[in-house]
């Protein structure tokens, strides 16, 4: 399991308000905005060929990880405001709202609902 946690590249304001740099590299095909409230999970599910970055705009969250092939592989990340994370393929995530949450995912893939990219753990 390969992880990444990543900050934001840029932060500015003025009196106009202000800018975030969320990333500036990668292999990025679909994004999306996501609003989550407080003390709801999402996850539980790892993918095979998708890449996703979670980038937290607003709030806290807490994201366990647990490498597929490796079960021995675990890693949980308390995300904040301004820091974001890559979950690589066969990464298994559950993601634990701690506060209403404003995030932008982002695929490497567009999803396609006629046959997603979303698996269980067996168990």
């Amino acid at each position: 399991m390969i992880v990444k946690k990543l900050r934001s590249y840029a932060r500015r304001s003025d009196d106009r308000g202000s800018f975030i740099g969320l990333i500036n590299e990668g292999i990025w095909k679909e994004v999306n905005y996501v609003h989550t409230r407080a003390g709801a999970v999402r996850g539980k599910h790892f993918s095979k060929e998708t890449h996703e970055l979670v980038f937290l705009l607003k709030g806290e969250v807490e994201i366990e990880l647990q490498d597929v092939n490796d079960p021995t592989q675990q890693v949980t990340f308390h995300l904040r405001e301004g820091e974001g994370i890559e979950i690589m393929p066969y990464t298994y995530r559950v993601m634990r709202y701690l506060t209403d949450c404003e995030q932008i995912s982002l695929l490497n893939k567009p999803f396609d609902e006629t046959n997603p990219d979303l698996h269980n753990l067996e168990t």
